[in-house]
């Protein structure tokens, strides 16, 4: 839901791609549920 994306938004993730993902996830993504795609850089 868009709450649950705020929630994540808050805490350092950003709106990414189906790109952005790495293969297996990719490959893995139920394009039916239409997921927002969430990533956040852990390096620092």
């Amino acid at each position: 839901t868009t709450h649950t994306a705020h929630w994540f938004v808050e805490r350092g993730f950003r709106a990414a791609s189906l790109e952005d993902l790495p293969p297996l996830k990719r490959e893995a993504y139920n394009h039916a549920r239409k997921s927002k795609v969430l990533v956040k850089n852990l390096a620092g």
